[in-house]
């Protein structure tokens, strides 16, 4: 059994940080993807040319891998992969259903 994916099947960084170095022409969200575990942003956080390429997508990564910790960065960088807007405003009177 191999641990190589089908044929055809894309290498996802997201899973695996070292994925990133199997893609032939990595894109910019691919090098982002790569933040998006704890082992990658500690691995790929001092190569400022993955950085500079991720920032594209997330602009404020270079931000973020200088102020926060690991696991929240890439939880940002997760959040930001799926969608969301980790930077919108948040309500905090709206905090009724939590705790009702």
């Amino acid at each position: 059994m191999s641990a190589e994916p089908p044929m055809g099947t894309r290498h996802d960084p997201s899973h695996r940080w070292d994925l990133l170095l199997a893609i032939q022409n990595p894109t910019d969200a691919d090098c982002l993807s790569a933040f998006a575990t704890t082992e990658g942003v500690e691995m790929l956080s001092e190569y400022s040319n993955i950085v500079a390429r991720a920032a594209k997508v997330f602009p404020r990564l270079p931000e973020l891998l200088s102020t926060l910790p690991t696991e929240l960065v890439a939880a940002g960088v997760q959040a930001t992969l799926s969608g969301a807007d980790i930077f919108a405003p948040v309500n905090l009177d709206d905090v009724g259903d939590v705790f009702s």
